[in-house]
């Protein structure tokens, strides 16, 4: 099986693989709940890191899926895929987390923190290349180095600070 052969099965399936996506969060909660009240927590815990690590990976997976379509395959996976898949595994990440916080309330706050500054800087670098791969070099042309280098300054420090309120 080829990783063509893998996105195009679950493209082609895509009930099947979205029904599973989509209940995965669920079974995980209900084991780990079921773990806890077994009071076995260091096994609902690690049930629900496993819950956290196949969001983060299914992340991954698609990050390397749209990579590989625009660079290999010469297709736009942003507009010829269902718009469910493109969301499924941000759900898995933000489903976990939240079993994680409900079974596990004050634990592994760290993690958390971790995660939220990593999404802050995900999400301003994103948003800070999609603003300048849409300028050319023009504003350097027409301005020195100095105020390019400034508004470059000035944007991500908008964009950091702004999306740290929205994560808190």
């Amino acid at each position: 099986m080829t990783v063509h052969d893998l996105y195009y099965g679950m493209v082609e399936y895509r009930h099947a693989s979205l029904t599973a996506v989509l209940l995965c969060p669920l079974a995980i909660a209900a084991v780990a709940w079921l773990l806890k009240i077994a009071a076995l927590e260091p096994a609902s815990q690690a049930v629900a890191n496993v819950g956290i690590s196949l969001g983060l990976g299914a992340l991954l997976v698609e990050l390397v899926a749209i990579t590989y379509g625009y660079r290999v395959a010469g297709a736009n996976p942003l507009a010829d895929v269902d718009i469910v898949f493109l969301i499924a595994p941000i759900y898995l990440v933000v489903a976990a987390l939240a079993v994680e916080k409900i079974l596990f309330p004050g634990k592994q706050e760290e993690i958390r923190l971790f995660l939220r500054r990593l999404a802050l800087v995900v999400i301003t670098f994103g948003v800070l290349y999609g603003v300048l791969s849409q300028f050319s070099f023009h504003m350097v042309v027409w301005t020195n180095l100095t105020a390019f280098l400034m508004f470059l300054v000035a944007t991500i420090a908008i964009l950091y600070f702004g999306v740290a309120r929205l994560l808190r």
